[in-house]
């Protein structure tokens, strides 16, 4: 591999994009090159320039603000300033491309074999009947279970493991030569994200493929890549094997990133058990959903998303609730805040029973427990200022108005590490990290008692997520707030949880010490999780890939 001459050389690649505030330099320099059968990440944070590197080698950066310099080869081919029907004809032909969300990479209205015949047929002089049996053949290689029906299914009936799997079968419909792969596995579990990146070195392997995969994780990095490139602000600092930039890393960014990263190992500093009445105890409780078949006929059996579960949660505690998406855990926080009506089954709160109360009954107790969401920026109105946004809560409680709002609100934005001239700004000028601060800042307003977290890190960068994990800490501290923290990186979850309850299948199937469920798991389910967990160490991961055996 080493001495193969290389499908891809980039060289001195420059991307900028004239703004209102003048060149906004993304990409500044930039060069490697990509070998058959090699598997290379770019690692870096959000706005390092990764994306925009792949994005431009193919073409889809272009613009009329775009000013693109440098060069990108495949093959003999020059890529930069090749028209758009020569980039047509390397698009899906060479160069398969798998986005960070399939969902939106697919038409909704279409069906998912549709579109992959369509892709195929596109580019090869094939019938309607020829390209089905590819696309049936393509979805059965990378694990689709009983593909021959499920090509007929819609994108939203794939689960998200499912329809990145979809997405790679359509990035390989036409046998490209490279695969770009531009955070596949962000938004995913991790036992779909470790069934993704096995999929990917399988496909690797068989195919000979040049696969540039693009991350900011480097958990993921670690497990599948052959040589790692940095980036930061829009240059390579740093490049290398696994081993050199692991191990005998340079560059304090590369240092930096490879310090903030949350190993499951590193659990934090123990704290004696909380003693006293509890704060929240759920009994029993019960969420079900009626399920449809089509528009008017209903089956009899209903979608048990919450199942019977119970559990206390003492004042000043963190519980942390872990399970794969579609095992409840969001029901459970919503039914839990009477957000949404259980089905059945007891919450207390503060020693009051709450299931069951009217919204005008509940209104006073909304003060007293508040929520995070996992998507900062869905949750905060595009069209509202984030002084007003974080003030809200104080005005609709009746607790500030006029100059005195305005002081807390100012406070508060200081508090969770945020500057005075960010309150009149709108939530698209803020990064991913700040959003999540703004949230933070919002649920903090009214000084809750308890704070459920609901995937508040899921989508952040490695170093964004410590500075989070940090901020959430300390604000515990102060302020001596309970946490319900909802993730699905038990990682994550090890790290801030005193006690630690899984869940599955909408059911608790383990509860206990943070320490006890990860290094001594009951439930086959947890260990399961834990195995699943990317390792960000180079020398581990090859020691849990030997020990598994061959893909």
């Amino acid at each position: 591999m080493a001495n193969a001459a290389p499908l891809i050389a980039v060289r001195d690649l420059r991307v900028g994009f004239a703004t209102e505030g003048g060149l906004v330099q993304a990409v500044d320099g930039v060069s490697f090159e990509l070998v058959p059968g090699e598997v290379l990440a770019i690692v870096g944070e959000s706005g390092s320039g990764k994306s925009v590197t792949a994005q431009t080698i193919i073409g889809l950066t272009r613009s009329p603000n775009a000013r693109i310099e440098g060069s990108a080869q495949l093959g003999d081919a020059e890529l930069i300033g090749a028209s758009e029907s020569e980039l047509q004809g390397v698009r899906g032909e060479r160069i398969g491309m798998v986005f960070q969300d399939p969902m939106t990479s697919f038409n909704p209205v279409y069906r998912v074999g549709a579109q992959i015949v369509e892709a195929i047929r596109a580019h090869r002089p094939a019938t309607k009947e020829e390209a089905h049996e590819q696309a049936v053949a393509l979805l059965d290689s990378v694990g689709i279970p009983d593909a021959a029906r499920r090509i007929d299914d819609y994108p939203h009936q794939f689960s998200g493991g499912m329809r990145q799997r979809a997405m790679i079968a359509m990035a390989l419909a036409l046998e490209p030569e490279v695969l770009i792969a531009d955070e596949p596995t962000t938004a995913l579990d991790v036992t779909v994200q470790a069934q993704i990146l096995t999929l990917l070195a399988r496909l690797n392997r068989e195919r000979g493929l040049a696969t540039l995969l693009i991350t900011h994780d480097l958990g993921v990095v670690a497990e599948v890549a052959d040589r790692v490139l940095v980036m930061h602000e829009g240059r390579i600092v740093e490049r290398g094997s696994l081993d050199e930039v692991f191990y005998a890393a340079k560059d304090p960014y590369t240092r930096r990133l490879l310090d903030a990263v949350v190993r499951i190992e590193s659990a934090a500093p123990l704290r004696p058990p909380r003693s006293g009445a509890a704060l929240l105890e759920v009994t029993d409780l019960v969420k079900h959903y009626p399920a449809r078949r089509g528009l008017l006929r209903r089956e009899a059996e209903p979608v048990r998303a919450v199942d019977g579960v119970s559990f206390s949660l003492r004042a000043g505690e963190t519980l942390g609730l872990v399970g794969e998406s579609g095992c409840g855990k969001s029901t459970l926080c919503r039914a839990a805040l009477q957000l949404i009506e259980p089905s059945s089954g007891s919450v207390r709160f503060a020693g009051r029973e709450i299931a069951g109360l009217s919204r005008r009954e509940m209104r006073p107790l909304r003060r007293e427990m508040q929520i995070v969401f996992q998507d900062p920026y869905a949750s905060l109105n595009p069209r509202k200022r984030i002084g007003q946004i974080v003030g809200d809560p104080l005005e609709l409680q009746g607790v500030a108005s006029g100059d005195a709002l305005r002081e807390q609100v100012l406070e508060l934005l200081g508090r969770v590490g945020l500057r005075p001239e960010h309150y009149d700004r709108f939530p698209h000028e803020f990064s991913g990290g700040q959003r999540q601060r703004i949230g933070i800042a919002r649920a903090l307003a009214l000084r809750p008692k308890l704070i459920v977290a609901d995937e508040p890190v899921s989508a952040l960068d490695v170093s964004i997520r410590a500075q989070i994990l940090d901020l959430l800490a300390e604000l515990q501290g102060d302020f001596g707030l309970t946490y319900l923290f909802v993730a699905h990186d038990i990682g994550v979850v090890r790290h801030v949880s005193d006690r630690i309850a899984v869940m599955n299948k909408g059911r608790i199937v383990e509860e206990g010490p943070a320490d006890q469920v990860c290094e001594r798991p009951a439930d086959p389910f947890t260990r399961k999780l834990l195995a699943a967990v990317p390792i960000p160490d180079p020398h581990e991961a090859r020691a849990r890939r030997a020990a598994a055996g061959p893909a």
